[in-house]
């Protein structure tokens, strides 16, 4: 059961709500209230209770120390690269220069501290600890930042899988909102149809999704490739076989002998008998869009 999402879209109503009294621009972020405030409160509450549900799915129970920032947002970024996230503001009835968030990002001093924060969780502690003197920092700019870290951390609990359909159509099968009406965020595509694993480093961590075949389909085709691939092996051992007498060679002979050969096997007499069962499993890869996720 899923609490966290209809809290979720309630505050980004409130939210939009706020567009209409207020003209959301470069000139207003800094525009601060009580409401944007309770706001912000609401928000965080929300990231503590879904940080800690994510965390121990993922990695386990928590001891009475834990610590939603220092120590469960700090795991789930080594699990997610919450840090390289970014989120677009696609609201309508926001006008900002730049329209890209990267909430998860540490990019002020916490107050009293030389250390390290997200500008959301540096207002959300001061004005938690000290609203009268921090009210400023009940800020449109701040309360942006946080709902952008708890759409995130929303997306990343439902963890779903979105069938985008097969090789030839799985593009533009994608809703980059995930049903926010503010925000949207983005996938990653492999180039090419590129059915292998693709390494975290070759991946733009940016996104908060990526395309990747589905398994059931996916194991299907890598069955007949194997086999493919294991029958032309034995065609090109046979081929050695035949014209060479293996008492002359040393073992390492042998098998270059069969690596050249193996590629020089007819592979389109081998491909008549196997190719169209082959070609109509790798016709029936069915994609999907997934969490981004360490491997």
């Amino acid at each position: 059961m899923n609490l966290y999402w209809p809290v979720y879209k309630n505050i980004e109503y409130e939210f939009e709500n706020l567009t209409y009294s207020i003209q959301i621009d470069d000139a207003q972020l800094k525009v601060y209230s009580s409401k944007i405030g309770d706001l912000i409160l609401r928000s965080s509450i929300e990231i503590e209770a879904i940080t800690k549900s994510i965390y121990k799915r993922e990695i386990g129970e928590y001891n009475h120390n834990f610590k939603f920032d220092a120590d469960g947002l700090q795991k789930l970024n080594n699990l997610y690269y919450l840090c390289e996230k970014e989120v677009i503001l696609t609201s309508p009835s926001c006008f900002v220069s730049s329209n890209i968030i990267k909430p998860f990002l540490k990019n002020v001093k916490r107050t009293g501290s030389d250390k390290l924060t997200f500008s959301w969780n540096n207002a959300y502690q001061n004005i938690k600890h000290n609203r009268s003197e921090f009210i400023s920092e009940a800020s449109i700019g701040n309360l942006i930042e946080i709902i952008a870290a708890l759409y995130v951390l929303n997306l990343i609990f439902k963890n779903d899988v979105y069938h985008l359909g097969f090789i030839q159509d799985k593009s533009g099968k994608f809703n980059p909102s995930q049903g926010s009406s503010i925000f949207a965020i983005k996938l990653f595509e492999p180039p090419g149809l590129s059915f292998g694993v693709v390494a975290n480093s070759d991946k733009n961590l940016s996104c908060l999704f990526e395309v990747l075949p589905i398994d059931d389909t996916w194991n299907r085709a890598k069955q007949i490739i194997s086999s493919f691939n294991e029958k032309r092996q034995v065609i090109a051992t046979k081929r050695v076989l035949r014209f060479n007498d293996m008492n002359k060679h040393t073992p390492m002979e042998i098998a270059e002998l069969i690596k050249v050969e193996s590629q020089k096997v007819d592979v389109g007499r081998l491909a008549e008998i196997h190719f169209p069962s082959m070609r109509s499993i790798v016709d029936a890869i069915e994609f999907g869009a997934t969490i981004l996720k360490s491997s």
